[in-house]
């Protein structure tokens, strides 16, 4: 797993525009907490979730709150958004979930 910054995710998804995505948010440490599909800026919807306050998904704002700053992977990019979702669902399946005490995951 290549951990990416910002600057690098936003350079992707512009050489990408409109293309499907799937990414994980990361701890500064690497460690993965949450894997998403999105287009465009989606990835980066989730700190702006945080700084609205937002009660969508409490485990996964309180990582963000806590982070100083997150670390990004990109696992697929396609122009077939259900390639993307696959992909999701496998990564999910490989490492769990929190709310069912198998993994870090938040999803």
């Amino acid at each position: 797993m290549i951990l990416l910054s910002k600057e690098s995710i936003k350079r992707i998804i512009k050489i990408n525009k409109g293309k499907s995505y799937t990414y994980g948010l990361c701890r500064n440490s690497g460690e993965l907490f949450y894997v998403g599909v999105g287009k465009l800026n989606r990835v980066f919807k989730h700190e702006l979730e945080q700084r609205n306050n937002s009660k969508s998904n409490l485990h996964k704002l309180t990582i963000i709150a806590k982070e100083s700053q997150l670390k990004y992977v990109l696992y697929l990019v396609s122009s077939n958004q259900e390639d993307c979702l696959k992909m999701e669902a496998a990564i999910i399946s490989k490492y769990g979930k929190i709310d069912i005490d198998t993994s870090t995951l938040t999803n």
